[in-house]
């Protein structure tokens, strides 16, 4: 097995850097799995549905593009932990509503899947829940309405 190791760390330093990249974000994704218990169930699958469910289309769209100054300085050293690129000026990018920054495809492609910011676990709204808060929201604007419609008889 040594043997093994040893002949893998020697191909690892012989690869392409778009290479060993592809490689490092599939061993994430792997670890990530397997933290999740996505692979082999153990019967309850409540928190692997609760992880799996999409933000609201509205939420996606709806997210602040911060200007480069506004990304905390953790952010722009740490970079996206999405893709994990670094964030650069000139990027196009997007903060979640807990304050975190990302390239701006690569939080929508991420919500597309999670609605969970992927560094704290923040949950934005599922269609579910957005519609139940445009619904709440639309409800609160019908008494200014009516009493609109009051004072103007």
């Amino acid at each position: 097995m040594a043997a093994r190791a040893s002949a893998e760390d020697a191909d690892w330093w012989q690869l392409s850097r778009e290479e060993v990249r592809r490689r490092t974000r599939d061993a994430w994704a792997a670890s990530v799995l397997e933290d999740l218990d996505l692979r082999v169930g153990d019967g309850d699958d409540d928190d692997a549905a609760s992880y799996c469910v999409p933000a609201s289309g509205k939420a996606i769209w709806e997210l602040h593009a911060p200007a480069w100054g506004e990304a905390s300085e953790e952010d722009r050293r740490r970079g996206c932990v999405v893709c994990l690129e670094g964030l650069e000026v000139g990027q196009n990018l997007r903060m979640v509503p807990c304050g975190h920054s990302f390239h701006e495809l690569c939080i929508f492609k991420w919500l597309v899947v999670h609605r969970l910011c992927p560094i704290c676990q923040f949950a934005m709204p599922s269609e579910e829940e957005q519609r139940l808060l445009d619904d709440m929201e639309e409800e609160a604007r019908q008494p200014v309405r009516k009493k609109k419609k009051m004072l103007m008889q």
